[in-house]
């Protein structure tokens, strides 16, 4: 798809070319922003880290939680 819009680009373009110009699938887009802000390099919450995080808060706010006082 990208080869497409690469081509569809160069041909209806005015300068008979293009130049700096990127076509990018959304993942790969994704991939070039975060390499460009850093974000790849960041370490990111594995699943038992979220179930760490949630079982706080859950113990943090379970009086707001009518079905889990039950669970005490």
């Amino acid at each position: 798809m990208t080869f497409l819009m690469e081509y569809e680009l160069a041909k209806t373009s005015e300068a008979g070319g293009m130049i700096r110009a990127k076509v990018f699938s959304f993942t790969r887009l994704a991939w070039s922003i975060l390499q460009q802000t850093g974000g790849a390099n960041r370490q990111f919450v594995t699943s038992t880290g979220i179930q760490m995080l949630l079982r706080k808060v859950i113990e943090e706010e379970k009086e707001k939680f009518k079905v889990f006082k039950k669970s005490e």
